[in-house]
């Protein structure tokens, strides 16, 4: 059976997932969950004055989900949603913040080529997103951005 997502239309924050022709009842339910958020949150900025800022954060994002709403959007329009809002592009770092990120934890595809060296980070921000490091050693620049490592066309390459 093919799913609809149940998603915030302001942040593409997802609710939950429902057949076909529940997509009203779910996204009453995802409004009824954020106004009882949005109360939490506003108690939860007077109980724990010292996390203002946090909880500031959250609530005006569940203020922005329910004040522009909800909608039920199938999976692939979710993940292009996703990668749009996730993948950046390049950004030059430096050598020091490549080797940080190479020790945090087995790469993932780690390649070393005669012209750049690259690796994914194997912990995922989410879905199939994850950081891509690059080495261009025919610059000696360092680079690096959030890509879709099934998507080859969001990967950082010798063609900068």
């Amino acid at each position: 059976m093919d799913y609809l997502i149940i998603v915030a239309k302001a942040t593409n924050d997802n609710y939950t997932c429902c057949n076909h022709g529940e997509e009203a009842d779910s996204i009453k339910r995802a409004e009824e969950f954020y106004k009882k958020d949005v109360k939490i949150l506003k108690s939860r900025l007077e109980e724990y004055p010292n996390m203002a800022e946090f909880f500031t954060r959250q609530l005006e994002r569940a203020e922005k989900n329910l004040s522009q709403g909800f909608e039920a959007i199938t999976f692939d329009e979710y993940f292009a949603r996703e990668k749009k809002a996730v993948c950046t592009k390049p950004q030059e770092t430096s050598a020091e913040y490549y080797d940080e990120k190479l020790g945090v934890l087995p790469p993932l595809n780690w390649f070393q080529g005669e012209d750049c060296e690259w690796f994914f980070m194997s912990e995922f921000n989410t879905l199939s997103f994850t950081e891509q490091n690059y080495y261009d050693k025919r610059t000696g620049k360092y680079y690096c951005a959030v890509v879709d490592i099934n998507d080859r066309s969001t990967w950082i390459d010798k063609n900068l």
